[in-house]
């Protein structure tokens, strides 16, 4: 009888990893992150002019810039640097292209489990105020260039879109 009871319970467990194995990788310790949030503000830089040198007129005009906040819902701590890409061009949008990217994250800040990081890249003088931003971590070619892979638990969840 006691014997019975053990080869039951290994067929269950065999049974079980046989049908939910995603659950079992998942658990392996992987960072999984997500843009949560996109704030943009136009900041005016603090140009000072020596007396005798030419002054333009746009050297003091705010500039836009995005400050996008980095969510780690993964089960491990995230350090690297990495790559965003953004457009605000509608056809870009519709076709999954990015006409700028940014690397982020040089410092290799900590960014734990559930915890979150701002990084700031440069903004897009534009009249078109639809944005969106991609977390790059498959490593895809971009402007022939190879990008490094993160390895992520979830690739699906990279992308976001606002409007401003």
């Amino acid at each position: 009888m006691e014997n019975i009871f053990r080869t039951d319970f290994g067929i269950i467990l065999i049974l079980l990893i046989m049908i939910f194995p995603n659950t079992l990788i998942t658990q392996n310790g992987k960072p999984d992150l997500i843009i949560s949030n996109v704030e943009l503000k136009y900041i005016r830089p603090n140009h000072i002019h020596k007396p005798g040198e030419p002054v333009s007129g746009s050297d003091n005009l705010p500039r836009p810039r995005f400050y996008i906040t980095i969510k780690n819902i993964g089960n491990k701590d995230f350090s690297d640097a990495f790559y965003i890409a953004y457009t605000n061009d509608e056809s870009d949008i519709r076709i999954g292209r990015y006409s700028r990217l940014s690397i982020v994250n040089r410092d290799k800040n900590i960014i734990e489990v559930n915890g979150s990081l701002i990084v700031e890249v440069g903004g897009i003088y534009d009249n078109n105020n639809h944005y969106k931003f991609y977390l790059h971590s498959v490593g895809k070619p971009y402007d022939n260039h190879i990008l490094p892979i993160i390895d992520e638990s979830n690739y699906d969840n990279n992308e976001y879109e606002c409007s401003f």
